[in-house]
């Protein structure tokens, strides 16, 4: 079956190749979520990551022809004390937002979709984890911010990123869905659907 990663994040890919995963990539509208956050900040963040990953897989799919093929979206949320926290508008606010999730839990949530050129046929799924974060260090957070580390990144940091992990506590969840993408829960849908 061929695959078809609908991100332009290299995240997402260096999982899915880690994965043993065989893939192409095709970078989605680069507008979706500038176009839809605002309107849909009042849904649920499951729904919301689950509708953004569903986009960028449709607008992917729209481009290509039916062939036996399936192609893949994904969107990554922060969540925190009911409010999305998506990627940061310029590096003051990812200082802030940062700060704001020191000394806390909060979650991630990445919505996948995954849709059937040859079929139809559509799965959307948003798989949640919980990341804690110890104190706030200013000056850690300053050069991490300064890096371009956080540019980009839902809730402003990459869990993967080593200047970020002193700030790690701990992951409840699949620790893959903090960086972008559940690959076990991508892998189970393609079995499911290898079997059809």
């Amino acid at each position: 079956m061929r695959l078809i990663l609908a991100s332009s994040s290299p995240r997402r890919a260096e999982l899915l190749e880690k994965a043993g995963l065989v893939f192409e990539v095709m970078k989605p509208q680069a507008t979706l979520e500038d176009a839809y956050s605002a309107a849909w900040s009042h849904l649920d963040p499951e729904e919301f990551s689950r509708r953004l990953a569903f986009l960028k897989a449709l607008g992917v799919a729209r481009a290509l022809p039916a062939q036996e093929a399936v192609v893949l979206g994904a969107d990554t949320i922060a969540e925190f004390e009911g409010d999305i926290l998506g990627k940061p508008r310029d590096r003051s606010d990812a200082q802030r937002m940062i700060k704001r999730l020191c000394n806390a839990d909060h979650d991630v949530i990445t919505g996948i979709a995954l849709i059937s050129l040859e079929t139809g046929l559509l799965v959307t799924e948003a798989v949640r984890s919980t990341v804690s974060l110890g104190p706030y260090n200013e000056t850690l957070v300053a050069d991490y911010v300064a890096a371009g580390l956080a540019d980009g990144k839902a809730g402003s940091y990459g869990i993967q990123d080593p200047l970020i992990r002193p700030l790690i506590l701990g992951v409840e969840g699949p620790f893959d869905n903090v960086i972008g993408l559940p690959v076990e829960t991508v892998k189970g849908h393609l079995k499911t659907w290898s079997t059809l």
